[in-house]
């Protein structure tokens, strides 16, 4: 059987027995296929099917739940040479689903009974159920591929593949398929009232949700973050641009409001008002700096949380031991999000990749265990997973700022491939100065100087002055990235000079006569 069919045989499957067989002995109707079946003894030219001439499926046509209609879709119909099956053998048939031609991400069914009929069909409700719950939920028309595998069994033995396993198919065709409109998701929602004014918040989309970019029905969940009242309870609420454009309208039933009520319930189910029949809007109690809403417009359920954050996230990855030696990212105002600089370092099972992750502690993992979610195209920016089972980040291997911002759970990374010491000191280069050599064991930038007066100096990322790829100035003992301060310097001749840039409140350097 190939992959596809390996992956995808978990599903039960029931015998489908045709009228032209030996015997009528009752066989089981389940069974667990073989991971690489025997081929048959029935031979591919022995048995044909005709396939069913529809060339669109919609799943309205055969379903409707509130009438307890659920008819099999067609899928072919099956021919077998008089005389050339085997005595005591029946056929079953698996039937496979896809959206792309190649079959990737594909779904098998087994087919209906053909005891009495060569119908092949398989059951509507359950090709929907598999298609929203393994390819998409995305209720829109698209091309689906179908083909079909036959099987002979033979007494109480195991199935066998008529033709070669991953070769031979049956009833192969392309419909336009429709599943079964479940549920209608928008492409973008936004926050109504909290820190605005109600009116204006909706006409102007003042504050949007975040979403991964994927197609919504494969990820429903919606997050935003959003500064809360600081002298009042925070109200809002929430709705797409239909709800925006109708409260312009003076209607406001569009929007979504609390299932039960209660407006300071911190999780549960949403709907619109029109179902509800009053505004039920959320609320957060003075006091709070942030607030996060996390919505599924799958299931109608939400978490409203207060976020109030520690100082500092930490790196941990094969460039400090996994933690061994601290790499702090820091956070000034409690909202979530982090600054920091560290190597992204490779190691011998790491395909020539970088490695590491972020953690809330900087001596363990149970605060906070951040992997990798989705990564961007950029292969530099991406979502977070706080689960100890997440993937690495793995970057190419080099220098980078990395931002983190743990209320939405996103991060990105911006690569620093050279530093420079600058300023009066190294002979007044403001521009190039020396250039610096990163240090692995020490987690440092390194250089040997010539000061040419006790003046100041500066470092600059990449040659620039951009504080994305680092500008630090301040003092010795508290380099600040973005800092107009620059840093001065007591010793004229030669020097060592170290460079750590961690984080705001954490970075420094050490200048050492040689």
């Amino acid at each position: 059987m190939n992959k596809k069919m390996k992956k995808l045989g978990l599903y039960t499957m029931a015998l489908l027995s045709v009228g032209l067989v030996g015997c009528n002995q009752d066989f089981d109707t389940e069974f667990v296929p073989q991971t690489n079946p025997q081929e048959s003894l029935l031979q591919t030219s022995d048995v044909s099917v005709a396939t069913s001439s529809a060339t669109s499926i919609n799943l309205a046509d055969f379903i409707n739940e509130e009438e307890g209609i659920d008819k099999p879709v067609p899928i072919g119909t099956v021919s077998v040479k008089e005389g050339s099956m085997p005595a005591n053998t029946i056929l079953k048939a698996e039937v496979e689903f896809s959206k792309s031609a190649d079959f990737d991400n594909s779904i098998i069914l087994n087919a209906n009974s053909l005891d009495g009929t060569n119908e092949i069909s398989v059951q509507a409700s359950t090709l929907q159920d598999v298609y929203f719950n393994n390819i998409t939920r995305n209720p829109a028309e698209t091309d689906l591929y179908i083909r079909t595998v036959l099987y002979t069994v033979t007494g109480s033995t195991a199935d066998a593949v008529i033709g070669k396993p991953g070769e031979n198919y049956y009833a192969e065709r392309t419909v336009k398929f429709t599943p079964l409109n479940k549920v209608q998701i928008s492409s973008a929602y936004y926050l109504i009232g909290g820190p605005n004014d109600w009116t204006k918040s909706a006409a102007d989309r003042l504050i949007k949700f975040n979403h991964s970019g994927k197609d919504v029905y494969d990820d429903p969940v919606f997050t935003v973050v959003f500064d809360a009242k600081q002298d009042d309870d925070t109200w809002f609420a929430f709705g797409d641009d239909a709800a925006c454009d109708a409260i312009g309208e003076g209607d406001w039933t569009k929007l979504f409001g609390i299932v039960g009520g209660d407006s300071e319930t911190k999780e549960g189910r949403f709907d619109f008002r029109y179902n509800l029949g009053s505004d039920n809007s959320f609320k957060v109690a003075k006091g709070a700096k942030k607030i996060q809403l996390i919505v599924n417009m799958m299931d109608f359920t939400f978490t409203v949380k207060t976020l109030d954050f520690d100082e500092y996230l930490y790196e941990a990855g094969v460039n400090n031991s996994w933690g061994g030696t601290e790499q702090p990212l820091y956070c000034a105002d409690g909202n979530g999000t982090y600054t920091g600089f560290f190597y992204a370092k490779e190691d011998s099972w790491t395909d020539g990749k970088g490695a590491f992750k972020f953690r809330g502690a900087a001596d363990n993992w149970d605060e906070g265990n951040y992997g990798t979610g989705t990564l961007n195209a950029d292969g530099l920016s991406g979502t977070l997973i706080d689960d100890g089972g997440s993937g690495n980040v793995m970057p190419e291997p080099g220098f980078y700022r990395a931002d983190v911002n743990l209320a939405d759970m996103t991060f990105k990374l911006i690569p620093i491939k050279s530093v420079f010491v600058v300023g009066s000191a190294v002979g007044n280069d403001w521009d190039k100065g020396v250039e610096m050599t990163y240090n692995f064991d020490k987690l440092c930038w390194e250089c040997d100087a010539t000061f040419t007066e006790a003046g100041v100096i500066k470092f600059k990322g990449n040659g620039t002055w951009d504080t994305e790829d680092g500008n630090w100035g301040g003092t010795a003992d508290n380099i600040i990235n973005g800092s107009n301060d620059n840093i001065p310097v007591s010793v004229s001749g030669d020097v060592h000079i170290e460079f750590y840039p961690l984080c705001e409140t954490k970075s420094y350097c050490k200048i050492t006569k040689k």
